[in-house]
């Protein structure tokens, strides 16, 4: 949003939870997300490709990359401070990731194919071709038959 929004609306816009729902499991008014990701190493590299596998992660993980990554308006790795220059959504997503609990992404979650299909639900559900309903009915039938 960073990059598509104007200046005026950038100032209308929040970051919200969804509401509470009839039995939800996990915390009122959180939020999924992650502010970073897990790396893999092949077992078999030698002394210097580890070393330069490492300073690669410490590098993508560490102050230097969260800090690039910020800047373009997604959640920093690292615990840094907020840039005085940072876009207005990018202080507005700073500020809500943390007053809000988070959990897990469902990406992580769920099987691949149901929640390629939620994704594709949620845009019906904001162009109003499905209702809220309708997205979560159809993430169940996939999740039941597909599995998880």
């Amino acid at each position: 949003m960073v990059g598509e929004l104007t200046d005026e609306q950038k100032t209308y816009m929040s970051l919200e939870s969804f509401p509470d729902i009839p039995n939800q499991k996990g915390k009122s008014l959180s939020a999924s997300a992650t502010a970073g990701q897990g790396f893999g190493m092949n077992a078999k590299l030698n002394e210097k490709e580890v070393e330069a596998a490492w300073k690669w992660i410490w590098f993508y993980s560490g102050p230097e990359g969260s800090a690039i990554r910020q800047q373009y308006g997604r959640l920093p790795a690292y615990n840094l401070d907020e840039p005085e220059d940072a876009d207005p959504m990018i202080k507005k997503l700073i500020a809500f990731a943390g007053k809000v609990p988070m959990g897990y992404v469902m990406d992580s979650v769920i099987a691949a194919e149901p929640i390629g299909t939620f994704n594709i639900n949620l845009q019906n559900m904001m162009f109003d071709t499905m209702s809220p309903m309708e997205v979560a009915q159809d993430l169940e039938r996939m999740v039941s038959s597909v599995g998880r």
